[in-house]
Parts: structure tokens; sequence; C-alpha cells
């Protein structure tokens, strides 16, 4: 059983000769968490212990194909936070290995934060899946990269690494903000799909999004999923960027179309697993890969690759032009029939009337 094995590794490793430089090692308070503190060495020779989080966002995957997420807490240097974010390759590792991997990264880091160079080769293993898993997932197995830490205290690595800090308007850690984002991702994992997370969600920085979902899973006919240049084993993803920090349904109602752009963008792609890398997720908004040949060659070179399909450019279009504006009128007491229905005659008219006919408030 997964779960067994994984509480058999962490006592293993709370009991036995720990990693050098690790203390205390304890279990967190989620399943799939647990808390280790490393002596990391300070200006001067001195060395402070920082306390760091680690969480298997799906236990039911250990020992083979889980993930981990890394956190430390805010009071970290930022060195530390910046080469904790750097540890690479951490997929599949037991949670001895996992410890020992950052703790290794993290004493071999100086009071300037520059991190020795080590083989990259592990850096292009990317995450699998069982080749004979079934495409119907339960509820747990639809979230992905994405954790509550254990403390309100703690933000992701990902998230905390900065030298320059963001404005006070930017800047949202305080804990309903954070009980906010969590909410509306679970919201979204509650409905059925994986989700998670990329980059500093919490802090004001460019971050992603990505929600995505079997293609098998969405009831299509064989006839469509070929139209759509799609398999029934891809997963159909959406990948929302934030480049100035997540901002929630309220946060974008507010920010007029000039305004709005700066702070959302989206890109529809079709993969071959769920979750794509840091990497790959910046590049979809920087590079186009629409070509069969560049399709072609992106396969080839790694599975995970993100590719468009027929109906990307078109839902990206769809989502970027319309969603806010829909999702104001879904504000005034719209149902989404109704609310697309208006949109779409607004649009028509060319100007907005001065009034709502009763027939777009239909209750749902």
């Amino acid at each position: 059983m997964p779960r067994k094995a994984y509480m058999s590794d962490l006592r293993k490793v709370e009991n036995d000769v720990k990693p050098a430089g690790v203390h205390s090692i304890r279990g967190g308070e989620d399943d799939g968490q647990f808390i280790f503190e490393v002596a990391c060495p300070m200006a001067g020779g001195d060395a402070r212990l920082v306390e760091i989080t680690a969480m298997i966002p799906e236990l039911s995957d250990y020992p083979k194909d889980h993930s981990y997420m890394l956190f430390c807490g805010e009071d970290a240097p930022p060195q530390i936070a910046q080469a904790l974010q750097d540890v690479r390759s951490t997929d599949h590792k037991s949670v001895f290995e996992l410890i020992d991997m950052v703790a290794a990264t993290l004493l071999s880091t100086d009071v300037d934060g520059d991190v020795p160079m080590i083989d990259s080769q592990a850096d292009d293993e990317q995450f699998s899946e069982d080749e004979e898993a079934d495409d119907v997932y339960d509820s747990e197995d639809e979230s992905f990269s994405f954790g509550q830490p254990a403390k309100d205290s703690y933000t992701a690595t990902s998230n905390s690494a900065a030298t320059g800090a963001p404005t006070a308007t930017s800047t949202k850690s305080d804990r309903k903000f954070r009980d906010r984002v969590r909410c509306d991702l679970r919201a979204v994992k509650a409905a059925g799909f994986k989700v998670g997370q990329l980059g500093h969600l919490f802090d004001g920085y460019n971050a992603h999004v990505i929600v995505s979902i079997r293609i098998a899973k969405l009831g299509i006919s064989e006839e469509a999923m070929q139209a759509w240049q799609v398999e029934p084993d891809d997963y159909l993803m959406l990948i929302i960027q934030y480049p100035n920090g997540y901002k929630n349904n309220e946060q974008l109602q507010d920010l007029d179309n000039l305004r709005l752009k700066p702070n959302l963008a989206m890109r529809v792609f079709a993969s071959k697993t769920y979750k794509p890398t840091l990497q790959e997720a910046i590049e979809a908004f920087t590079k186009a890969k629409s070509s069969e040949n560049q399709r072609a060659e992106d396969a080839k070179k790694d599975v995970t690759s993100l590719r468009e399909t027929f109906i990307s450019r078109p839902l990206t279009e769809l989502l970027e032009s319309t969603l806010v504006p829909i999702l104001r009128f879904r504000a005034d007491g719209m149902d989404w029939q109704g609310a697309e229905m208006w949109y779409n005659e607004m649009n028509s008219a060319g100007v907005k009337p001065d009034y709502v006919p009763d027939k777009y408030y239909e209750e749902e």
C-alpha cells in the first residue's frame, strides 16, 4: 500500500542515521507531509537551522510515481530559499533520498547564494505514468502539485525566492489571500480536474495555474478526437498565466481591458502528461508550436512536450476574449447561458444597452 510504504520510509529516516546536516525529522499535519531541519552555512562560518517542509500531493503514487513540493519558512535567508527552489529531479525519490538531496544542495550553497553545478542529466527526467494505469481516477488522483503547508508562515519555495520585493499592492502573502487561492484551486479539483501551480503564485510574481483533464473523460466521439488531433490518453490542458501574481475572480472583474491583458493570459494544449515543467509553461507563452513539423519534432524530443491541437487556438481566443466579461455578467446574477447570450448580443449591437432583459437572469 502506498501510504504504508511512505510511513515505513518516514519512520526509518526518523529513527536511523540522518543525512549530513539534517537534524530533526517529523511528520507534518497532513498525510504525505513531513518536516526536517537543515543546518545551513551562514556568513562568518556560522550555521542556521532552516526548517523545510516537503509534501507529496498524491500519496497514492508513492513510492514509484510520486512528486514532491518543497516549502521553507518566510524568514529563511534569500540565498537558501533560492537554492531550495533550484532543487531538481526530486520525483520518484524515497523520503530519505529527498531529504539527502535537499540537504546536500543547501549545505553546498555559499553565503552569496551560489550553488555548485551538478550533473544536469537528471534534469531531463519528466513526469511519467504507469502504462497500465486506468484512465479513470478517483478524486484524490485529480490533484497534483498543490498542497497546503502545515503552517501559515510557510510559502512555496518557488514563491519565496526573490531579491527584490514586489510592491505592497502586488504582495499578498496574508492568510486570507492564501486561503482564497487554495479554496479556488480546490474548487477546480472538486469539479473533476487536475490542478496545480508553478511559479510565484502567492507573492505577486509571474505564476501559472495548470488545469488538465484526460481526453477520454470528456465523453467526445472518436470522430471528434480525430478532428481535434488528440488521443484518448492525452490530456487537454489549460495554462493560465498571472504575470503579476494570482488574481481571483473579483480582482479580474475589476480590471478594464487595458489592465487585464498585463495580468492574465491563457493557452490551451494537449499533452501526454497532466503537468508541464516550469520551463514548458513559460515557453507556452513565448513560443508557437502550431506546425505539424514542430509537433513531430517535439514528440520525438520529449514525450511531455506540449502541443497545439485543432481546437487550441479557438479555445485560447475564446477564453481570453470572453471569460472575464462573462464573469462580470455572472456577478450581476446571470446564469452561464444568459451571460454568454448577453455578451454575444452586446457584441453584435456594438454598444451596451441601457438595461438587461429579464430573460438573461433565468435561474440555472
